[in-house]
């Protein structure tokens, strides 16, 4: 698949997903660094979008590691950000985003598939648990050299094959 298609198919399935009250972006790096719930409200009032579509890239970037800090709620909203963003930038980017989106799909360690892992993943339609599934074979077969290509196929197996 074309990264333009992968795109274009993420922002079809993900299209009418706004934020909610789910832990926001800043707030997962409060929350990864232990911190207090006077820096957590402080951190959720530099997440100003509304639509992922309109999380900076940079912000993404910048915050590889917050899909594991993230609710259900903040899961379903930010996933589509950085799969798109993993799609468009795989290749060009030092930042380990691509790599922790991949992650945050895949079973944890050597627990296999747990409820924790469930109830991020069971918030996604139909339509979207397919196009993740997509983005993971997308990342499996384009991203060989420059993303996690096992973790990949790892949750592809572990889960998201369901959905094919």
């Amino acid at each position: 698949m074309i990264p333009e298609l992968m795109t274009q198919r993420i922002e079809t399935a993900f299209g009418d997903v706004r934020r909610g009250s789910g832990i926001t972006l800043h707030e997962a790096d409060v929350l990864d660094a232990c911190g207090s719930e006077k820096e957590r409200v402080k951190a959720r009032k530099l997440d100003t979008d509304e639509k992922w579509q309109d999380v900076p890239e940079r912000e993404i970037e910048d915050h590889a590691s917050a899909l594991c800090f993230l609710d259900p709620e903040g899961f379903r909203y930010y996933l589509p950000a950085y799969m798109r963003w993993s799609v468009r930038n795989y290749r060009t980017s030092n930042s380990l985003s691509s790599d922790m989106t991949i992650y945050a799909l895949a079973p944890s360690g050597n627990k296999g598939v747990t409820d924790w892992n469930r109830a991020r993943w069971e918030v996604f339609t139909r339509q979207q648990s397919e196009v993740i599934l997509d983005y993971l074979r997308f990342m499996l077969e384009t991203g060989k050299d420059h993303a996690d290509s096992f973790m990949a196929e790892l949750a592809i197996n572990a889960y998201w094959r369901q959905f094919s």
